[in-house]
């Protein structure tokens, strides 16, 4: 505690002090009343018969501390002592305290209100992934379901092509059986002509073999659809194959005579199943055969390069006619070849002019 005249200065962290103090009289000490107060912080006098007063707990100021005293008879004097008293402030009473408890509390504020922006935009950001990826995840599922409708549609317009071409397929050969039956039943008491019983005779039986070979078209097609007939890769030589096939036509060669004439390669080798390449060389003589006139001409020749080999069947015939519901080719032998070409890496070509012919280019892998 520093000291002067009339000023105390307390320490630092000092919390309670008391005051004592003295009346000089040698008349009836006993009797001396005291009064004081402490401005600053009292208003009032305050009365007491002690020599001490004790203060606690006072803010950080600078206070007067009065004092009078009575004379024996009870009369108050007119001197007043007074005394300045300071009380420091402690360190947390300081204005840099506050200044730094200000600033402090500020940075605080600014990091919260900083940690919530961050974690705003990072939220926002999640967000944003999960709607970029939900919105992808539609636009794949708009394009799967796209897809399927496009599917089911050409599915559909395949399904209407087919039994098309089935009905056409169907309708010729039961037409001629009919009628040609009709006849030999009604003429059936008479005497017919034995060329015209062979004539018809002749033409059910071709009919009859021509349904034949539309039923087992299509149940290998059915197969194909269903999975069933998977592609069995052997190497063979194509002249086999193609020689093979065109010994079975070579009655329907000569009935119609027709010329036949081949450029094919013995030497060509393919990597294919043998089974469906077989059936596409077979159906397409057939066709060719079918739509060509009496004393035409058809051409089989074979090309190879070195990654493909070419089959080429060429007929001077009446072309590509329109089918019952305008589609183009000759039946479904021709979707069966397709697929099945397909099936085996390679590629099925189709030129045609009407009333000048067809020519069928298959292209397969060679070895």
């Amino acid at each position: 505690m520093n000291n002067s005249n009339n000023e105390i200065v307390l320490d630092t962290g000092v919390d309670v002090f008391r005051i004592n103090y003295h009346g000089i009289t040698f008349k009836n000490p006993d009797k001396t009343k005291f009064r004081y107060k402490l401005l600053g912080y009292q208003e009032d006098w305050v009365e007491s018969n002690e020599a001490v007063v004790l203060y606690s707990n006072l803010s950080p100021d600078t206070y007067q501390f009065l004092l009078q005293a009575s004379t024996n008879n009870g009369v108050w004097g007119t001197e007043t002592a007074s005394v300045f008293i300071t009380v420091q402030p402690k360190f947390y009473q300081t204005i840099w305290f506050y200044l730094i408890v200000i600033i402090l509390m500020i940075g605080v504020y600014y990091l919260i209100i900083r940690f919530r922006y961050r974690l705003l935009i990072s939220r926002q950001a999640k967000l944003e992934v999960v709607i970029k990826n939900q919105t992808k995840q539609l636009r794949e599922e708009k394009k799967i379901i796209e897809k399927q409708a496009a599917y089911l549609k050409e599915v559909n317009r395949t399904k209407d092509k087919f039994f098309s071409i089935i009905a056409h397929d169907l309708r010729n050969p039961f037409q001629a059986m009919i009628g040609y039956s009709d006849i030999l039943y009604y003429k059936i008491d008479e005497n017919i002509d034995i060329e015209e019983l062979k004539e018809g005779i002749d033409v059910i039986r071709t009919s009859s073999k021509n349904l034949h070979d539309l039923t087992e078209n299509l149940l290998t097609w059915a197969n194909l659809q269903t999975g069933k007939v998977k592609v069995d890769s052997t190497k063979f030589r194509l002249q086999e194959v193609i020689s093979k096939n065109l010994d079975l036509y070579i009655q329907a060669f000569q009935q119609k005579k027709i010329t036949l004439n081949t450029e094919i390669d013995n030497e060509i080798k393919l990597e294919a199943d043998k089974n469906m390449v077989d059936t596409i060389i077979r159906n397409l003589i057939s066709n060719a055969i079918k739509f060509t006139h009496e004393n035409g001409q058809i051409n089989i020749k074979t090309r190879c390069n070195d990654s493909h080999c070419e089959i080429i069947i060429t007929d001077d015939g009446i072309g590509m006619r329109t089918g019952t519901n305008n589609e183009t080719g000759s039946g479904l032998g021709l979707i069966l070849c397709n697929d099945m070409v397909l099936m085996n890496g390679g590629t099925l070509n189709i030129e045609s002019t009407e009333g000048k012919g067809t020519t069928f280019i298959v292209r397969l892998p060679s070895i």
